[in-house]
């Protein structure tokens, strides 16, 4: 079943479950508030969270990427830019130095026990930490686990009060849930965080279905596809007035600016355009000259546009360009679709570190799949291989199964053939 996007969850506290009298997780004093707990809860957000649908698989929360380093001697996390606290702030770098240091130096027995082979923790680059390992302690698979399954604490709020102390007051969170109300030692009532950014990043259907394009004879008007695309723009807010399609609260009409780097990409988008003009939506298509075409396409200047992304065979950083969340922040950058995600974030970082091939497959699979269920693209025809025409003077040794036709690099010049060129080429010029 579809989760609601708006609910309740409520804790009553009594009978077997006892009361509480605190919200400070990292410490042994009081009875602490169900959901505040040190290793992650309804309230706080950590690092990564273990899949439960796969043994020791780990999905990146807090952190949009990890990199482990030899023998587990160190672990190196990024943090996601989009990521804040339910008051608003940002969640930084210094949230997580500074919870890590109080759980080391203020923390229960049963915390600094399980960080006993952290030796510290430091902060580089832009929004990056590095966990380093102890020297001599033993190699520990579980190492980057471990360090991730914490809950990361909010220190603008513990910057005025005293972290080896109980508080009956509530710290911000940063998790799926928001404290809503609290009578303490009886009840607490928690309700889903709306801007929670850790959830709803991505569609069900990726999980589910095989991303398919409506199906088309290609002939006459898709009535039906035509009727479930009304639908949608209902559920959106707009309905067609008087041939227009217009917002339905403010009556604005909805207007789309097509553009393209020659008139063969408008003429891709004819069909598209000629439809959504018979649903009312007033449509725009022009091909500018290159230089004005590039300057909008990479200030995000037009509402659509068309592109042709070829990645290497071995896919990377390139990907980071085209689709990451900080691409996506600065004109002039390859990111055009302004894509920001999360999910589309870690699943790039999974690619450009994939250390073996069938990581690397399900990282560019998994990908694949997140992008088309978000509608970032519409994906167009494209030439089943290479095309390339030629006199026929050259010899090769015919190979379908190369990348790519080596006509520079392994064809040679062919007498025979060039003669028999030629020969053709005269006779069709006598008439004979």
């Amino acid at each position: 079943p579809k989760i609601p996007r708006s609910y309740t969850r409520i804790f009553r506290l009594d009978g077997a479950l006892g009361t509480f009298d605190n919200y400070n997780g990292i410490i042994e004093k009081g009875r602490l508030a169900a959901g505040y707990d040190a290793t992650g809860g309804l309230v706080y957000d950590r690092l990564m969270e273990p899949a439960i649908d796969e043994p020791v698989s780990y999905y990146g929360r807090l952190a949009e990427g990890v990199v482990v380093g030899p023998d587990f001697a160190w672990v190196a996390f990024k943090l996601r830019a989009d990521a804040t606290w339910h008051d608003g702030a940002p969640i930084t770098v210094e949230d997580v130095l500074f919870t890590y240091e109080a759980m080391q130096e203020h923390g229960s027995v049963a915390l600094r026990t399980a960080l006993a082979d952290l030796d510290h923790v430091f902060a580089f680059g832009d929004g990056e930490l590095c966990f380093v390992r102890k020297q001599g302690a033993e190699i520990n698979p579980t190492f980057p686990f471990t360090l991730s399954s914490f809950s990361i604490l909010p220190k603008h709020y513990w910057s005025d009060r005293d972290i080896e102390k109980t508080t009956v007051h509530a710290p911000p969170g940063s998790g799926p849930y928001r404290l809503s109300h609290a009578e303490i030692g009886r009840l607490l009532v928690y309700e889903k965080h709306e801007n929670y950014s850790g959830r709803d990043q991505v569609p069900p259907r990726v999980f589910t279905e095989e991303f398919r394009q409506p199906s088309s004879d290609g002939f006459g008007q898709e009535r039906q596809i035509i009727k479930r695309a009304l639908a949608l723009f209902e559920e959106a807010g707009w309905r067609v007035r008087d041939g227009t399609m217009r917002n339905i609260e403010t009556g604005e009409p909805f207007t789309l600016d097509f553009i393209g780097v020659s008139y063969y990409s408008i003429r891709q988008n004819l069909s598209l355009i000629g439809n959504l003009d018979r649903i009312g939506v007033e449509t725009t298509g022009v091909s500018p000259e290159v230089s004005q075409w590039l300057y909008r396409s990479r200030t995000g200047k037009f509402d659509g546009n068309s592109v042709r992304l070829g990645p290497s065979f071995t896919p990377g950083l390139q990907l980071r360009n085209w689709f990451g969340s900080a691409a996506a922040d600065h004109d002039y950058g390859q990111n055009w679709a302004r894509v920001r995600s999360p999910a589309v974030d870690s699943l790039v970082q999974s690619i450009i570190v994939a250390a073996t091939a069938e990581n690397l497959y399900a990282a560019t699979r998994a990908l694949d799949r997140v992008l088309l269920w978000n509608f970032y693209f519409i994906p167009v025809g494209s030439q089943p291989g290479f095309r390339l025409v030629y006199w026929d003077k050259f010899g090769e040794v015919r190979n379908d199964a190369l990348t790519r036709v080596p006509y520079l690099d392994a064809w040679w010049w062919d007498e025979a053939k060039a003669r028999r060129v030629e020969a053709g080429l005269a006779e069709l010029a006598t008439g004979e």
